[in-house]
């Protein structure tokens, strides 16, 4: 592993009237200026550092973003959720082997840390002439859950199995989408008249207090403004 490049504090800002291509080819600037371009909203920007068949995958989403096409998609959608103060705070960036990277982030509101955003992102680049743009990423959110001891109980229990069963765990471990899909068949035909219908009425339920809570969230809005315009 090459030795690693420390870069802490704000995601810097794009150099004015400097082409990104005139800078010099380093996989941490790159890295850097997709996130300022993220913050900034400036997908067309963004879009000159992904490569065509870039692949991004989010461990949060159950299947990668893949293709350019794809990834520009999401990243227009992360942004117009994101509002106008939320902004990706970059603490380090560790230059790889060969042209890799690895950061961990975090983002803020209005300088401020929310609370459940931090992250870790892996990139690999690739040459395109004088810059270099991102071929591959997975990015790793922390989750808000937070087991603790019992992730080891649970850990424990699934290596037993493994081990009690060791057959079968290699053709789950071969293939989980098979072994998925005859659990998936199983609920269908023996639990699924009985449990949809309390699903149902459980989301009949939880949309009623869903509007309800935004009703009253409007309402405290409304007041708020009132007495702190």
């Amino acid at each position: 592993m090459a030795a690693p490049i420390r870069v802490s504090g704000q995601t810097p800002r794009p150099i004015a009237g400097l082409a990104l291509s005139s800078l010099p080819m380093k996989t941490a600037y790159t890295i850097e200026q997709f996130y300022t371009c993220i913050n900034d909203k400036n997908l067309k920007q963004l879009a000159k550092l992904v490569s065509d068949d870039c692949c991004f995958n989010d461990l949060s989403f159950p299947q990668p973003f893949k293709g350019k096409k794809e990834v520009l998609r999401f990243f227009e959608e992360l942004t117009a959720v994101m509002g106008k103060n939320v902004k990706f705070r970059i603490l380090h960036v560790c230059e790889g082997d060969g042209l890799t990277a690895a950061i961990d982030w975090h983002l803020e509101w209005q300088g401020k840390q929310i609370p459940f955003t931090r992250g870790c992102s892996f990139y690999e680049c690739a040459e395109e002439g004088k810059s270099l743009i991102i071929k591959e990423a997975k990015i790793v959110i922390e989750s808000p859950i937070k087991p603790g001891p019992f992730a080891l109980t649970l850990l424990k229990i699934v290596t037993t199995l493994f081990d009690d069963f060791p057959k079968a765990t290699e053709r789950f471990l071969k293939s989980p989408d098979a072994i998925l899909e005859i659990l998936l068949k199983i609920y269908k035909t023996f639990l699924r008249p009985f449990i949809n219908p309390l699903l149902g009425l459980c989301i009949i339920l939880w949309k009623f207090r869903a509007r309800l809570l935004a009703f009253a969230f409007n309402i405290i809005h409304y007041i708020l403004k009132i007495f702190f315009k």
